[in-house]
């Protein structure tokens, strides 16, 4: 199959070739079976987010152990706990509102837990027919939940005027803290190259 493969520039020239259009679709695609690879990842417990700066309000270091220490460089590798304190991002209601009206979406109330959320159109996903799966994402003030037309159309959100929805998204948010703790387990150590770590 890689033999009848086009070289990577001359991919890229055909694809250049190409009208806006046919080139947008082709992206659209593409993006379309990234996100999907992305989510499966992430809903099996392997996605690796790779090197990430953290962020938070405060860091508090609750405990250090040197865990290994290299004989002939000296240098230690510990394990840490840390306390971190972030400030939680919580949009009003007025801006979820403004949100709505941007993106078209819906103003939806949970009928049982009587929550509110906004509805947007978001990609969608093949099944394993290789059928369109039309989707929407239900934002929340601390969630987001990707779930097919369909199953929504048959759960318990229902549309709701602006009223309605201004109150149950304020209430909930009222209830909400302001900010969360959680602790990491960081290990720390100087990298070597490793013709200094083999005998």
């Amino acid at each position: 199959m890689k033999i009848d493969l086009p070289p990577l520039r001359q991919f890229l020239n055909r694809l250049l070739a190409l009208r806006i259009d046919m080139q947008n679709i082709i992206f659209e695609r593409f993006e379309l079976l990234l996100s999907q690879q992305i989510e499966a990842a992430i809903a099996a417990g392997i996605f690796e987010v790779g090197v990430e700066t953290l962020r938070a309000e405060r860091f508090i270091v609750e405990s250090q152990e040197a865990v290994y220490t290299h004989s002939a460089t000296g240098s230690v590798t510990n394990y840490l706990k840390v306390e971190r304190t972030q400030r939680n991002s919580i949009r009003t209601a007025q801006e979820m509102l403004e949100f709505a009206t941007q993106y078209q979406g819906l103003l939806m109330i949970n009928s049982k837990s009587g929550n509110a959320a906004v509805s947007i159109s978001t990609h969608s996903i093949y099944n394993a027919d290789g059928g369109v799966v039309p989707r929407v994402l239900l934002i929340r003030p601390q969630k987001e939940t990707r779930v097919p037309v369909q199953d929504l159309e048959s759960s318990i959100w229902q549309q709701v005027s602006i009223d309605a929805f201004t109150a149950a998204w304020s209430t909930e948010v009222n209830e909400l803290p302001k900010f969360t703790t959680d602790y990491l387990h960081l290990v720390t150590g100087i990298l070597l190259p490793i013709w200094k770590i083999l005998p």
